[in-house]
């Protein structure tokens, strides 16, 4: 994750279309409109009750107004696809939805499948397509340009 947002940061990828853009800029309006609105609404409510003046509401509110202040613009995913269009990658939408699928389970520890079904297989693809991911942005990002393998369940011979 960290590598693909630094990726991000350095590459900046002019493929963003007119309405990836718009998105973006819409985004951080909404953002800073409920932040904004956030602080108008807790100010109203202490002034009309002393419930809002406890710790535990101020603790909430601050966490809550730390959650949307600290929302991005864009999700790892979103980066990464738009990485995987910046560098003309064909076929990546496996990687992009395994990403999607495993991202979270694995970055917080809860993979929770049972070793005995089907999941073990549908989990190691996943990772496999992840790692697959990174290696590619990471071969694009230097410029090679030739052929690679990306990993699954089968391997895919495939050119970059």
């Amino acid at each position: 994750e960290g590598l693909v947002d630094i990726l991000y940061d350095q590459i900046k990828p002019s493929t963003r279309d007119v309405e990836e853009a718009r998105s973006d800029e819409v985004f951080e309006k909404f953002r800073d409109l409920l932040k904004s609105d956030l602080d108008k609404k807790l100010e109203e409510e202490k002034n009309k009750s002393t419930e809002f003046k406890a710790p535990a509401h101020i603790k909430a509110y601050e966490r809550l107004k730390g959650m949307i202040t600290g929302a991005k613009t864009l999700r790892t995913k979103d980066k990464f696809a738009r990485l995987a269009t910046h560098f003309s990658l064909q076929n990546m939408g496996d990687c992009i939805d395994a990403w999607g699928k495993a991202r979270n389970p694995l970055a917080h520890g809860s993979l929770g499948f049972d070793f005995s079904s089907k999941s073990v297989e549908e989990e190691w693809k996943n990772q496999s397509l992840i790692a697959s991911a990174i290696n590619i942005l990471v071969l694009k990002a230097i410029g090679y340009s030739g052929p690679c393998t990306k990993w699954s369940i089968v391997p895919q011979n495939i050119s970059i």
